[in-house]
């Protein structure tokens, strides 16, 4: 009876070993399948063109560094792609794409921090037109050509403002610098007309 009793009980742990070990390899490919991989807070990073979003896609050291200065109406203006391949995936596929530009007293009006673990900012001009412009997370932005201007910024922005997940309306006068990024069409708050956002941010004051 003893050596059955002391047989069962090591069956009963090599079985709970195997239990553990399939727990582990399956909590392993749950993180490995989510898209973009995962950020220091829970949130799941994005996926669809992420790369251009946070700039370490195959085409970040071929974009223009030296800001240009624009405006809110100007870059709502451009023309949008005609449409997004397979390449524009890990590549910049239109010119305002390759340019930093910065925006001076503009108009912050809304914020909040999006599933992706974004910060959505929306502009907004003196015409009362709006755009879009991003930061996002640190550990969403790995590889990044911008990633040192991307965590000042957003550790310089939570500080200051404690964005949540629920929208908070401001009114606040500000500076930003940012990458072009061209996103689809898909209804989002502030969106411009032509899908252009700042994103990522790499700069932001208030003046």
């Amino acid at each position: 009876m003893t050596r059955t009793a002391a047989e069962v009980a090591r069956r009963k742990q090599r079985l709970a070993s195997r239990i553990l070990v399939v727990a582990i390899a399956a909590t392993c490919v749950a993180t490995i399948s989510t898209p973009g991989g995962a950020g220091a807070s829970g949130a799941a990073c994005g996926y669809w063109r992420w790369p251009v979003k946070v700039a370490s896609d195959a085409d970040r050291y071929r974009v223009n560094t030296t800001p240009q200065a624009t405006s809110v109406d100007y870059l709502r203006s451009l023309s949008a792609p005609s449409q997004f391949g397979s390449l524009a995936q890990d590549h910049r596929i239109a010119w305002p794409e390759y340019r930093t530009w910065v925006i001076r007293h503009t108009h912050l009006v809304a914020y909040r921090i999006e599933d992706d673990g974004d910060i959505h900012l929306i502009l907004r001009s003196r015409t009362g037109h709006e755009m879009i412009a991003e930061i996002p997370q640190p550990s969403c932005a790995g590889g990044s050509r911008f990633y040192s201007s991307i965590a000042a910024v957003r550790n310089a922005f939570d500080a200051r403002e404690h964005p949540a997940t629920d929208w908070h309306d401001v009114d606040q006068t500000i500076d930003l610098r940012g990458v072009g990024f061209f996103d689809e069409e898909h209804r989002v708050d502030g969106q411009a007309p032509n899908g252009l956002e700042l994103h990522p941010v790499t700069g932001i004051w208030w003046p």
